[in-house]
């Protein structure tokens, strides 16, 4: 069975600890990675984060970045950054899982499809990888056509 796709859009304090995170974890794969900050585009993850595994990842361009063929996106961008909303849309209605911390801003997003997960109490500082257990269960559509 092939790995579980990831794609990262946001690396900053909870988007790097995904990463890492990831990074430990087998049986996944991060496929790309986004982020709007300057200093970070074009960068590798190995570069950013001295990841091992995924260290060839090239950061894109924020939100304008393509889609890649993932499974699963982690939407690590800020709960009060508002151009967000069409981009988990977009996420959203293509068919991919969602994990991201900013979906409480616009709660209708959580009823748009099932796949949709939500960590808002998730405290970066104590996040470890029993904190993203829920988006490797079985719950989330996980299933691939090899």
């Amino acid at each position: 069975m092939r790995p579980i796709r990831i794609f990262l859009q946001g690396l900053g304090s909870m988007g790097s600890l995904m990463a890492r995170i990831l990074d430990a974890k087998e049986g996944v794969e991060i496929v790309g990675a986004a982020d709007s900050h300057p200093v970070k585009v074009g960068k590798t993850l190995g570069e950013l984060f001295d990841l091992k595994r995924f260290s060839d990842v090239v950061v894109m361009d924020g939100v304008s970045a393509p889609l890649p063929e993932a499974d699963v996106a982690l939407l690590a961008v800020s709960s009060f950054i508002r151009g967000t909303e069409g981009y988990i849309r977009e996420l959203v209605e293509s068919g991919k899982n969602v994990i991201t911390i900013a979906v409480n801003m616009i709660p209708e997003v959580l009823k748009a499809r099932s796949g949709v997960v939500s960590m808002p109490e998730l405290p970066v500082p104590s996040a470890r990888l029993s904190d993203f257990r829920s988006f490797l269960s079985p719950d989330i559509n996980t299933q691939h056509k090899d």
